[in-house]
């Protein structure tokens, strides 16, 4: 029960954590290219309160799947509309994982030479890592809020966007459904296994 409950507390820090650092990203990603919107509506923050979506939120936690608050962007904004909303949905992923692979690589160098509490934060900084990447690629999935929508937006015609977004409510219940399911988590276990196999 112990060890099941601190999970629950572990996964709850670094669902905050990792959701809010995405978030910021997607809404420092679509700034820096002109668009005011992100920083308007609040969301150009680390600030976990602004970023935190409660249903979003338990689902990481209880799961390790989620979402955080949606970042309204606006593609009107910037020069090249669809090169921006490419650089807006991706950039964000690109930086999760390399600043996930960042915090894997110093726990190792923690976890090396030391016990105790410092082998305690070289575990954290792992966990942290690694739920670092997996949230930033699962963000692939072009369903809304993940930033594979605003990839899948970008590179739609108008008429082919249009007509995906009106499948939006339904895409989402999907992806909640394989989230409770465990599809998501079972495919990541896959791709995992894959990975390790190559390597």
């Amino acid at each position: 029960m112990t060890i099941s409950l601190f999970g629950y507390l572990q996964a709850a820090v670094i669902g905050l954590i990792v959701i809010t650092v995405h978030g910021f990203l997607t809404a420092f990603f679509s700034h820096i290219q002109g668009d005011s919107t992100p920083k308007d509506s609040g969301m150009l923050t680390l600030n976990p309160v602004r970023h935190f979506e409660p249903i979003g939120y338990i689902l990481y936690v209880v799961f390790g799947f989620g979402w955080g608050q949606p970042i309204r962007t606006s593609s009107f904004a910037y020069k090249n509309r669809k090169l921006g909303g490419i650089i807006t949905a991706v950039a964000p992923v690109v930086c999760g994982v390399a600043y996930g692979v960042v915090l894997m690589l110093a726990s190792y160098g923690l976890s090396s030479g030391f016990h105790g509490s410092l082998g305690s934060a070289a575990a954290f900084l792992n966990a942290l890592g690694f739920k670092a990447v997996l949230f930033a690629i699962y963000n692939l999935i072009p369903v809304y809020p993940l930033n594979g929508h605003k990839l899948l937006l970008a590179v739609l015609s108008p008429n082919s966007a249009m007509q995906y977004n009106r499948m939006e409510k339904i895409l989402q219940l999907v992806l909640v459904l394989c989230i409770f399911m465990g599809v998501i988590s079972r495919i990541f276990g896959m791709l995992l296994t894959l990975v390790g196999f190559l390597a």
